[in-house]
């Protein structure tokens, strides 16, 4: 698991990713226990292995933080989610987040103040053929420009963040969504035809193979610091915990405890 933390005056913006290989059969059926009924029914439909994984250990993730974050036993977090499936949280002032996984990769964005989008890609080649799907023409023109196979994955990875910050889901055509390519070749983030005039970006390669994009619609600077933890340790400490802890009225422990600095 990897920690990053942004800060932001006396606010942290939280980011934590976690990569994990295969789990047994008998892992997955402890963990997807402590998991409501109505989530676990959705989890269990999904077909391909990796997936169910990723979302599993993403909606533990999320929960074990928000327990802690806000004080409030485990079992009684309450995670609703918008008309375009957006999570939120049932509380007063409650912190926002988002998740998000590409292979054996889970990220998760926790935020203090303001809205957050996180995504996390894959660098890998991309079918030319699908480009007008998410990019304009000024757009598709840079990618054949540079050849550079991670072009194309960063300028979708933006639009997704921001997408995923507004919780619009594809109703919002991310080809509709036009990133300043003079900006963007000087190092600079923004969408020319949006009201982003608020909305901040962060693009990083800090896991290798992979693009990490997190919007957010307050200004945050770079990460400060990073913690690394291993699936054993989030899945045995979790366990562990669980076992000897009500988690109907107990507040989780704080999971940076569960890393270490690099």
């Amino acid at each position: 698991m990897r920690y990053l933390r942004f800060k932001e005056g006396e606010i942290d913006i939280d980011l934590i990713g976690l990569k994990f290989n295969s789990l047994s059969d008998d892992v997955i059926k402890q963990l997807i226990e402590f998991i409501p009924l109505e989530e676990k029914a959705k989890i269990l439909k999904v077909r391909k292995r990796k997936d169910l994984q990723n979302s599993l250990i993403g909606k533990l993730m999320v929960r074990t933080i928000i327990s802690y974050e806000c004080k409030i036993p485990f079992d009684q977090t309450c995670i609703l989610h918008t008309e375009y499936g957006r999570p939120i949280l049932k509380l007063d002032n409650p912190p926002d987040f988002n998740v998000s996984h590409s292979e054996n990769w889970v990220l998760v964005g926790f935020s203090h103040t303001g809205r957050i989008g996180v995504d996390i890609e894959l660098i890998r080649e991309i079918d030319p053929q699908t480009y007008p799907l998410y990019l304009n023409k000024r757009e598709i023109d840079y990618v054949k420009e540079t050849d550079s196979p991670s072009i194309s994955n960063e300028l979708w990875s933006i639009k997704e963040s921001l997408i995923k910050l507004l919780g619009c889901g594809l109703s919002y055509a991310p080809d509709k969504m036009v990133i300043d390519i003079n900006l963007y070749r000087r190092g600079e983030i923004k969408i020319e035809n949006f009201i982003s005039s608020n909305f901040e970006f962060h693009l990083s390669k800090a896991l290798p193979g992979y693009i990490m994009c997190v919007c957010k619609d307050k200004s945050f600077k770079t990460p400060l610091n990073i913690r690394e933890m291993k699936q054993s340790n989030f899945v045995n400490t979790f366990l562990e915990w669980m076992t000897h802890n009500d988690s109907n009225t107990q507040i989780m422990p704080n999971i940076k405890n569960w890393t270490t600095l690099v």
